[in-house]
């Protein structure tokens, strides 16, 4: 198996172990993957919808927590 492989199906398994889900795991992983494209189609509609690319960019908020770790 090439690296790009693994790296693609490492973080599938990992989810489905954590998961514990009652799917097998070919069908579990193309749940999620399904589940990934709803999501980014969803996300893509509201740019196209909205003319702004708003909902691609990234939000990045400090909370206290990191303030007091950053110390």
């Amino acid at each position: 198996m090439t690296h790009g492989a693994v790296s693609a199906l490492v973080p599938g398994v990992l989810e489905y172990r954590r998961d514990r889900a009652p799917l097998d795991p070919v069908r579990y992983g193309v749940a999620r993957r399904l589940d990934d494209l709803a999501y980014g189609a969803g996300a893509w509609l509201s740019v196209i919808k909205g003319r702004s690319t708003t909902a691609l960019r990234p939000r990045i908020v400090r909370t206290d927590a990191h303030r007091k770790s950053a110390r």
